[in-house]
């Protein structure tokens, strides 16, 4: 659905057509939206990035940022520029840590800069804020985090797993690639393990699904 098509009837039609319109084609969550509001879908993507051929250890991390209902081809199109830097996460040795603390102190610190970089968002994406569109009018937006694009390392990193389990579901490692049913992994379950395991009680999920 164009989310433009949303904001016309929004602001334009009487508000049995609204109505009738929201009952027939919105999602029940877009329903909950103000009248005049409509939805920017997010889309961030990164990469670690080697910054010389010359000496292996110095990298960057980008994280890029850019909406889901512009088109596909401008996205991909460096000329365009649909697609903005919004910082860099550093990449550090850790060297400070023991060696078995490094790994855990190298989730931390990218959750941490992630959390600081992504904090305007937060406040926008649940009161909304004015935009001025591409067709000179002013709409009520509420940008959504849609989608983060990454390889399966960073995938593991943002899910807070190993890069031995699945990302995206709690399988067992040993059967990854089988036809087996499993329990898609939930940020909220994630979070509250971590917080009991945070306060020193034992928790069987920690291991179980690899966090």
């Amino acid at each position: 659905m164009d989310s433009r098509l949303v904001v016309g009837l929004t602001s334009e039609e009487p508000n049995t057509t609204w109505h009738l319109f929201r009952q027939k084609h919105l999602h029940p969550v877009q329903q909950k939206l103000p009248k005049g509001a409509t939805i920017a879908p997010l889309i961030l993507s990164s990469d670690k990035t080697s910054l010389s051929q010359f000496r292996g250890d110095k990298s960057a991390w980008p994280v890029y940022l850019t909406i889901g209902n512009i088109d596909k081809a401008t996205q991909c199109k460096p000329s365009a520029h649909a697609t903005i830097l919004i910082g860099y996460i550093p990449v550090m040795k850790l060297t400070c840590f023991t060696k078995p603390a490094r790994s855990v102190a190298g989730h931390r610190l990218f959750h941490e800069c992630m959390q600081r970089l992504l904090a305007p968002l937060v406040d926008a994406g649940r009161n909304g804020v004015d935009m001025v569109c591409a067709d000179g009018f002013i709409r009520h937006v509420y940008p959504i985090l849609a989608a983060y694009v990454v390889d399966h390392p960073e995938q593991c990193l943002v899910s807070c797993c190993p890069e031995n389990f699945c990302p995206k579901c709690c399988v067992e490692p040993n059967r990854r690639g089988e036809p087996v049913d499993s329990v898609f992994r939930d940020p909220i379950h994630t979070l509250t393990i971590l917080e009991h395991k945070k306060t020193g009680r034992r928790v069987p999920h920690f291991k179980q699904e690899g966090i």
